[in-house]
């Protein structure tokens, strides 16, 4: 018997379901979270970042997400997101652009730097992604 679990995507745009895992590694809001095969049942909230798992060819995989929520049980792992990039959409010059961009947004009051802080922090994600390539 395989000691697999199964990482299921969610986000408004579409559903990835079924990508088989020995391992997850996902950005919880407190840290990185790893889970295994039987981890007990859990649920929390994500920060902006990479999730990274490895197939059963003990392949490492990433994608980036804009945060959300996960939901752990029975060998099972579901993730609802805003959205959700893999490596190959990403190119380095993207990734700029995004810098770039968040970096010119406003932050004259607590709600602009908030959204100019989730900016950076969601280029710094994608930089990260395109970097694991090189």
């Amino acid at each position: 018997m395989s000691k697999t679990i199964i990482l299921n995507v969610i986000t408004p745009q579409k559903h990835v379901r079924g990508m088989t895992a020995l391992e997850v590694i996902l950005p919880a809001s407190d840290g990185q979270l790893g889970i295994l095969y039987n981890h007990a049942a859990i649920a929390g909230k994500l920060d902006i970042g990479v999730v990274r798992y490895f197939d059963e060819h003990q392949s490492e995989q990433l994608f980036y997400i804009e945060g959300g929520f996960f939901h752990v049980r029975d060998n099972t792992i579901t993730v609802i997101t805003g959205d959700i990039l893999s490596p190959i959409e990403l190119t380095d010059e993207y990734a700029q652009e995004q810098m770039e961009y968040a970096k010119r947004l406003p932050a004259s009051n607590y709600e602009e730097l908030n959204i100019r802080r989730r900016a950076i922090k969601r280029a710094s994600g994608l930089a990260r992604i395109v970097k694991s390539r090189e």
